[in-house]
């Protein structure tokens, strides 16, 4: 009678340790674009280039940053605390940031173009064995400094 108990939980043990967990890591796979300014027939306009080069930064979600020298030093606040990044890259020259197999969590981004002199900030939630997608796209206006990047939605298709 032991024995087909036995037998039982080891049968039992089989099938629970072949079971898929649901995934704890995801990805992010971010494309930044820079604007400039190119002259074909006597007409200036404004066209993306691969952002080589900008800055992006992962924080605990509830982290905030408060100004543009806050992003050029890398830090943020939470509960008027200095936080350090949790995860830092910079992008390659196809202007794209890869963070592979990171935590699943609520993350607070900061992506710094010191070229332009430009920040944006974004909260994002990363699910889970997905590869959230994002592209940013800095204006060619000339508020440098002091004015926060306004993030635009666009997910790229690739």
């Amino acid at each position: 009678m032991e024995e087909k108990h036995i037998i039982s939980l080891l049968f039992i043990i089989l099938i629970l340790s072949s079971y898929e967990k649901e995934p704890t890591n995801g990805h992010i796979h971010l494309i930044v674009n820079y604007p400039e300014a190119v002259v074909e027939n006597g007409t200036i306009s404004i066209v993306p280039v691969p952002g080589i080069g900008a800055e992006v930064r992962l924080y605990e979600g509830s982290a905030q940053c408060w100004r543009i020298r806050d992003a050029m030093i890398d830090v943020a606040w939470v509960d008027n605390e200095p936080v350090a990044s949790k995860y830092v890259q910079r992008s390659n020259e196809k202007g794209e940031v890869l963070f592979e197999d990171i935590p699943a969590e609520g993350y607070y981004l900061v992506i710094f173009a010191r070229q332009l002199t430009k920040y944006t900030e974004k909260y994002i939630e990363l699910i889970g064995g997905d590869t959230l997608k994002l592209m940013k796209k800095f204006t060619p206006d000339g508020a440098y400094h002091n004015k926060l990047e306004p993030w635009d939605h666009e997910v790229p298709d690739y």
